[in-house]
């Protein structure tokens, strides 16, 4: 009698977008974000949830307006 160890493996893709918003009347960098998903299916099917996100962070700061048009 006794335990065996069983491995269990998982594998899934990661992508990551890397977003970045300069003053270019100061020439400096005035934000910056990493943002991830995982299985993404398509680079189409993501960009929406990624743009809402980042629009979302951006309004949050003050960097943008936050209302909608």
């Amino acid at each position: 009698p006794g335990w065996v160890a069983v491995a269990d493996i998982r594998q899934f893709d990661v992508t990551t977008v890397e977003t970045s918003l300069f003053d270019v009347r100061g020439k400096r960098l005035a934000w910056a974000a990493t943002s991830e998903t995982f299985n993404a299916t398509s680079v189409a099917q993501e960009t929406a949830g990624f743009a809402e996100v980042i629009i979302g962070a951006l309004a949050q700061r003050g960097l943008i307006s936050s209302a909608r048009r």
